[in-house]
């Protein structure tokens, strides 16, 4: 959990690129659009949202008035806090007052009236944990060794070995990890071999080449294809390095 305040006197485009979190954010500023490339007609102003699991990425736009607090939820937990499947949240942007959820609502109003950075934190804080604590715990629990089967790996372990293990099909695997984290384990895994990739360039002693063999790629251009594909750029476009923001940022 963390919070955010600034004054832009432009407007600011970030590269917002996929990730194996679920995001609720509450803003205390402006609003802020999330742009899909995928469904340019969907752009919105947001101000209070969750985002669920993408398999490729969108565009942010902020102005005036950035502050908000921002919470990263890893899957599991963000399918007992939520109370829904993951499934119908991937892809999606969801404001909190949509989801249909008391709770919900309570943490936008709660954390946007707290006077201050430390009773924003504690408001957030107590009221997640209150969900948890009377939420049972509905995680299928062979799902959730999947995950971190798969996690583990940074996505290296192939579907059908993960099924194969659990003695289901690829089919059956694919639906119940769906509800669970959002997306199916192919996906997921594109996702967390990508995030591994990057964080090897960020060491900065590699080629790409090696970095490729050292993440399970094929080889170089397989890691080019699939980073492409995830985040519209190439893995030298961006490369994380120390004095660069973590969201790569476009050209506005």
């Amino acid at each position: 959990m963390t919070g955010w305040s600034a004054r832009l006197a432009t407007p600011v485009r970030g590269l917002e690129v996929p990730g194996t979190q679920v995001l609720i954010m509450v803003l205390l500023g402006d609003s802020l659009i999330i742009e899909d490339p995928r469904r340019p007609s969907d752009a919105r102003p947001v101000q209070a949202f969750v985002a669920g699991m993408f398999d490729s990425y969108v565009v942010s736009v902020m102005s005036g008035v950035s502050a908000g607090v921002h919470i990263e939820l890893e899957p599991l937990a963000a399918r007992r806090l939520l109370g829904r499947p993951l499934s119908e949240l991937a892809d999606q942007v969801v404001p909190l007052d949509d989801l249909g959820s008391p709770w919900s609502v309570r943490l936008a109003h709660h954390v946007a009236q707290a006077p201050d950075w430390p009773a924003r934190f504690d408001a957030a804080e107590r009221l997640l944990e209150d969900r948890l604590g009377s939420t049972p715990d509905g995680t299928d629990q062979r799902v959730a060794w999947a995950w971190g089967r798969l996690a583990g790996s940074h996505g290296r372990l192939k579907a059908t070995d993960l099924a194969t293990e659990l003695g289901w099909s690829r089919r059956h695997l694919a639906a119940r990890f769906r509800d669970q984290v959002g997306l199916p384990p192919k996906p997921v895994a594109r996702i967390l071999r990508a995030q591994h990739a990057l964080a090897l360039a960020d060491q900065g002693r590699d080629s790409w080449a090696e970095i490729a063999a050292r993440a399970g790629y094929a080889d170089q251009s397989h890691l080019i294809r699939d980073v492409r594909r995830l985040t519209g750029r190439t893995p030298s476009h961006i490369r994380p390095r120390p004095d660069v923001a973590a969201a790569a940022m476009l050209d506005t």
